[in-house]
């Protein structure tokens, strides 16, 4: 069980001599909250609620928060060791490995999501503010290994990187923040109000905040280990969670409002300082993505002891970046989400079981715990059971029911009380059996009425016209190829609201527009007609009519409609009814009955909308999303795969 210094003690308990202080490990943790995901969850809380209700719901998400960081933090200061270290002790040694082992996929899934969007944010930038094409699978490759390389050094070179990020990073959101400190634009920040259809509820923002971060939480042993005494635990992660992560969310709010965007970072830096937005977000990005492929090597070294730790972060790492490269980022948010149900009961089971205990752990505890420890299991199962059937179906659960509206915390509690339970019952074999069948029982029943209600639902859906496409559209965004496209419902240049499942039964030519993109202008005439406000329309490029013809359909042809979807205004904010009616009159657009533009709203500010810009979606007459060519590094090729399909759909 002996360790190395270099391997950050990940198989055995933190000596006296390697300990650090409250602020070193404050300094760190703030360096893993000021990220790109941060900056647009910040952004759209602040969008979707009065400035007064962002502070309120924030601050009380934060609170809960800190309580459960609080515990976690105090439980690493006491046993002095990773959560995977605890683990073993808390279910066993082969159950520890379980555990491991989806510690493992969650902290390394979640780093290849968040590398794949740092790239797409490069690549959008760089076209923004530089007019430059870079290589996305480039950027995913260089940065991926850049960040592997201070997660393979340990904590000592993390928290080196998170003393120039969180200065750099703190002093943008500082320098934006002063364009807030004039008397109006307080007045104007004060008296925002979101637009109708947009609006979060209190306590939905207020559970959002507190989701958002409970995972991390709950993996806090891994650096709460090296606090010098509890105190300092103490004092760094409620510092941390209760305030420092609902002011980062306020000040991200503040700005997103002030500006009417969410993609806030390139209001951090003055105008003539553009380059440095690109630092920023190098340093946003690996400072926070480091400490989930460190986590995640020491999850790894509790299952593979005759590795380095350092040699896992890199092996974990790389499989980051083959994530990465294949586009997951689309498809594991759901995974992520159930992953996060299944790590986040474990903190609750580990502060339950340990609760009265004030000395580490030693070596020799480690090397003869039992192979299993059913009654922690058992708990773990119950509240990762209790979770999966509160977490919304959209995200993969049941959907049965709404506790505290937080699928995590709901795991958490339920574990907890689990883990208490058989504490009170003690170490009985029987009364943990009986205790576990009744919980299982109950789990069971919840499930038959989940199925039973989703029978109901579906025989209730039947079609009432023999004609009529009748469809349960959902709203996930952003579309996924192969799927039912997201139900959008939005105005038109009348200020009709119109909802694009109306439009099922043709075929679909969907237009992701950002009214300042110079390809947008292109492929709508500009060529012919020339730019408007004051963009030069891509040179070489013709207009989508021409495209069309070009493959032998014809424009008017009413079996296409073309719709067009205004994402962003002239200035990246929400377009107006007028900024679209001036578009649609510049370009003649919507003249035929098949060209419809509707205009977008706040949900559709993200980066998720973002990265579609430019380019076109093709839907066929099942409303299904057959071919995306949207983006700078489309999946599809625009003119050799979309627009010859579109014959081939009429056809």
């Amino acid at each position: 069980m002996s360790t190395s210094i270099h391997d950050d003690f990940s198989r055995t308990p933190v000596s006296s001599g390697n300990l650090r202080p409250w602020w070193y490990l404050l300094v760190i943790e703030i360096g893993v909250m000021i990220s790109i995901p941060i900056f647009v969850f910040g952004g759209q809380l602040g969008l979707g609620l009065s400035f007064q209700d962002l502070v309120l719901s924030t601050f009380s998400g934060a609170a809960i928060l800190g309580v459960i960081g609080a515990l976690t933090a105090r439980l690493g200061a006491v046993l002095r060791c990773t959560t995977a270290l605890i683990a073993r002790i808390t279910f066993g040694s082969k159950g520890a490995s379980c555990i491991a082992f989806v510690l493992t996929m969650g902290m390394t899934g979640w780093w290849g999501v968040q590398t794949e969007m740092f790239a797409n944010a490069v690549l959008h930038l760089a076209q923004q503010v530089f007019n430059v094409n870079l290589n996305r699978e480039v950027l995913i490759a260089v940065g991926g290994v850049a960040m592997i390389t201070t997660a393979a050094l340990g904590i000592r070179a993390i928290g080196r990187l998170s003393y120039l990020a969180v200065p750099l990073l703190t002093g943008g959101l500082v320098y934006a923040l002063t364009s807030l400190a004039a008397p109006a634009q307080l007045s104007d920040l004060l008296q925002y109000r979101p637009a109708l259809g947009t609006t979060l509820g209190f306590g939905a923002a207020a559970a959002m905040v507190t989701g958002g971060f409970v995972v991390g939480a709950s993996m806090n042993p891994d650096y709460s280990r090296f606090a010098r005494t509890t105190k300092h635990a103490l004092a760094y992660s409620i510092i941390d969670y209760a305030l420092v992560y609902p002011a980062l969310l306020v000040a991200c709010g503040a700005i997103a409002i002030h500006f009417r965007s969410n993609d806030i970072m390139i209001h951090l830096v003055p105008p003539g300082l553009t380059w440095l937005i690109f630092v920023m977000m190098m340093f946003a990005t690996w400072a926070a993505n480091d400490c989930n492929l460190y986590s995640s090597s020491l999850s790894l070294a509790a299952i593979l002891p005759k590795w380095q730790r350092s040699h896992l972060a890199i092996a974990a790492g790389i499989v980051g970046i083959v994530l990465a490269e294949l586009h997951v980022v689309d498809h594991m948010v759901s995974f992520l989400t159930l992953l996060g149900i299944l790590i986040a009961p474990i903190s609750g089971i580990f502060v339950i079981n340990a609760c009265c205990r004030k000395e580490p752990v030693q070596e020799v505890e480690l090397e003869q715990v039992p192979n299993w420890r059913i009654p922690p299991l058992l708990a773990w199962i119950c509240g990762a059971a209790v979770g999966f059937v509160a977490t919304p179906r959209e995200s993969l659960g049941l959907g049965l029911v709404q506790l505290t509206t937080v699928p995590t915390l709901d795991s958490i509690i339920a574990a907890s009380i689990v883990m208490v339970m058989f504490l009170i019952v003690g170490r009985s074999k029987k009364a943990a059996i009986v205790v576990v069948l009744c919980l299982l029982s109950l789990s069971g029943l919840l499930s038959q009425a989940a199925l039973a209600q989703a029978k109901s639902q579906a025989k209730s859906q039947a079609p009432v016209q023999t004609k009529a496409l009748v469809r349960a559209f959902s709203t996930f965004w952003p579309p996924v190829v192969g799927r039912t496209y997201p139900e959008i419902e939005l105005c038109d240049l009348t200020g009709k609201k119109v909802k694009l499942s109306s439009y099922a039964g043709r075929v679909i030519l969907l237009e992701p527009i950002g009214m300042s993109c110079p390809a947008c202008q292109a492929f709508v005439g500009g060529e012919k007609k020339g730019g408007i406000n004051g963009v030069t329309p891509q040179g070489g490029t013709s207009s989508l009519e021409s495209y069309l013809a070009a493959a032998g359909v014809s424009p008017a042809d009413t079996r296409v409609v073309h719709v067009q979807l205004l994402l962003y205004g002239p200035n990246m904010g929400v377009p107006t009814l007028a900024e679209a009616q001036a578009w649609a009159k510049h370009f003649d657009f919507g003249r035929r009955s098949n060209e419809v533009l509707l205009v977008g709203d706040q949900r559709y500010i993200n980066q998720h909308s973002y990265d579609m810009i430019p380019g076109m979606q093709l839907i066929d007459k099942n409303f299904v999303l057959v071919c995306d060519a949207t983006g700078h590094n489309p999946r599809s090729s625009l003119f050799s795969e979309l627009i010859p399909s579109v014959s081939k759909l009429l056809h």
